[in-house]
């Protein structure tokens, strides 16, 4: 349903955005809107899979604060989001904590793990491999 976008290029990329902290997740939306990104960005699972429900436009891109404020983690949020929109949405999850089980449950889900404080360079060049061009 994403069109494809030549490298480099941002631009109407739709990104999901899912983190309770309120400073990271208005930093996170105003860097990805820089950059040309349609935000759609909600403090609890709940409110974000509602809003991706109804939603005429799917994300391309689905991005989960780790640790969630609720009996569910980043990675369950992912899967959930995947389960109502397939497999293959590229999603990236984002942690404070730095500890190897963190890194551990990322990388048995296959996730990319980056922590913050997120540097924009990293950010961007993960995005772009992610969502790439078709």
């Amino acid at each position: 349903s994403e069109p494809a976008r030549a490298p480099g290029d941002l631009n109407g990329l739709r990104v999901a955005l899912v983190d309770d902290d309120p400073l990271a997740r208005s930093g996170m939306e105003s860097l990805l809107r820089s950059w040309g990104c349609d935000m759609m960005s909600a403090d609890s699972p709940e409110l974000l899979l509602k809003m991706i429900a109804l939603s005429p436009t799917s994300p391309g891109l689905l991005i989960s604060d780790f640790r969630l404020h609720g009996p569910h983690n980043g990675i369950d949020i992912i899967k959930a989001v995947r389960g109502n929109l397939g497999p293959a949405l590229p999603a990236i999850l984002i942690s404070g904590d730095t500890g190897a089980e963190t890194l551990r449950l990322a990388q048995q889900a296959g996730l990319p793990l980056l922590h913050k404080p997120v540097r924009p360079a990293r950010l961007r060049a993960l995005i772009h491999r992610l969502v790439g061009t078709s």
